[in-house]
């Protein structure tokens, strides 16, 4: 497998390439390959991030609820079966409670 190599010139502050050093030494490694490997990942990480919409989110999570209704309860040894205790509701779960929707029926 052949690697393309490409050399970029970076400036950085004096704090920053301590820290750099500090790390690659921590792993056995010079700190210009730590600096590529650190690079390499962020960019692939970014290649994967997927970023959703709002309505892209919205779906997705219309999708998820879908079936809640059918999630069994929990087993409780002591109590039989049992649902799990949620939190406080939000201000904004509260509101959509007080407005007599159901988060099952928004769209």
């Amino acid at each position: 497998m052949s690697r393309c190599i490409r050399t970029i010139l970076v400036d950085l502050k004096l704090e920053v390439h301590a820290e750099l050093s500090r790390q690659a030494a921590a792993r056995g490694v010079d700190i210009g390959s730590y600096a590529a490997s650190l690079l390499e990942e962020a960019a692939h990480a970014r290649a994967v991030l997927k970023i959703l919409s709002p309505e892209q989110l919205d779906e997705t999570l219309r999708e998820i609820a879908q079936y809640s209704d059918k999630i069994p309860l929990l087993p409780d040894a002591e109590h039989g079966m049992r649902r799990l205790k949620s939190a406080p509701p939000s201000d904004s779960q509260r509101q959509l409670r007080d407005s007599g929707l159901k988060r099952a029926t928004l769209k």
